[in-house]
């Protein structure tokens, strides 16, 4: 049984064309040793959109291994070549119509706008995966502007406290003109969000978010340097807040309880510090000798992830 070939597929042809002016493109077909393939007939369907345009070029073969068409832009902003064979799309790619004007000096593409909303553009906490939604439009009449996943980029970058210089990843999902980004901060400040569409801004100025950390009883812990003591002595250990993450907090004010547990019942509480840090510091006095004590905290009636923590006392 014969193997079948594997195809790849190319597009010569201008990726910034002008405005009102045609346009000549030619599909490039090959095999896997760069060698261009003959297809038989006219199997490939070319669709041209964007800007509330869509047209259906007429595709014609050069008999060099390439099928010809031609686009016709109307508007300026971002337009899409989409093939297909049969039922199945098999090449996207996405083009920049532009003024004669923006031709002759700047060739940018200023004529889309990046409209954002979403509860992610809001802040919130540290850990949490945040989102907010993108919709391409032209800046004109409003209609929706279809763009490809390589034309926009969102940076997300820590600008003040822990955060600062720290870039989030972000993921994009979606198609034509709308996209969602997916993100999730860890360190808490304030990260500003830009937005590029082919490398150029779309935002007059960085949209700036503030994301603070959340306490979490699972991942604060007590932190015992030591497993055994003299009784009578003050044992001396710290309770560490960190948020869901495991990220530590560099800030105080939350409230703890410690339950201290020996051979006679609950033990007398232990004084509490709050340093201010995300750190507290602690101390009890263990007095019966040769015997296993228990210390747990608790945050809001919840044991931290690492309590309880035992002591065992000496003479």
């Amino acid at each position: 049984m014969a193997q079948r070939r594997k195809l790849k597929f190319a597009l010569e042809g201008p990726r910034e064309i002008r405005s009102g002016t045609t346009a000549q493109y030619v599909l490039v077909v090959t095999d896997q040793d760069d060698n261009k393939v003959q297809l038989p007939g006219n199997p490939f369907k070319i669709l041209f959109s964007g800007n509330g345009e869509e047209t259906y070029p007429k595709v014609k073969d050069n008999a060099m291994g390439g099928w010809e068409f031609e686009v016709l832009p109307y508007r300026v902003g971002p337009y899409i070549i989409e093939v297909s064979k049969g039922e199945q799309v098999i090449f996207r790619e996405s083009l920049n119509a532009i003024s004669k004007t923006s031709a002759q000096t700047s060739g940018l593409l200023t004529k889309t706008k990046i409209n954002m909303k979403g509860y992610g553009l809001m802040g919130g906490a540290t850990g949490d995966e945040a989102s907010f939604n993108l919709s391409a439009v032209d800046a004109m009449d409003g209609k929706p502007v279809p763009i490809l996943d390589t034309d926009l980029k969102v940076t997300i970058k820590g600008v003040t406290g822990d955060a600062e210089g720290e870039y989030i990843p972000v993921k994009l999902k979606g198609s034509g003109p709308e996209w969602t980004a997916y993100f999730k901060p860890v360190k808490p400040g304030a990260y500003e969000v830009e937005v590029l569409l082919r490398g150029n801004p779309v935002l007059r100025r960085p949209h700036r978010i503030n994301f603070a950390s959340q306490i979490d009883a699972t991942q604060s812990l007590i932190a015992l340097p030591i497993t055994t003591c003299r009784a009578g002595t003050p044992v001396q250990f710290k309770i560490i807040a960190k948020d869901k993450t495991g990220y530590r907090l560099g800030l105080g004010g939350h409230t703890f309880s410690i339950k201290v547990t020996g051979p006679e019942g609950q033990f007398a509480q232990p004084t509490i510090a709050d340093m201010g840090n995300g750190t507290y510091s602690c101390s009890v006095v263990l007095s019966a000798p040769d015997d296993v004590y228990e210390i747990s905290a608790f945050l809001d009636g919840e044991p931290l992830g690492n309590s309880p923590v035992t002591v065992k006392t000496t003479n």
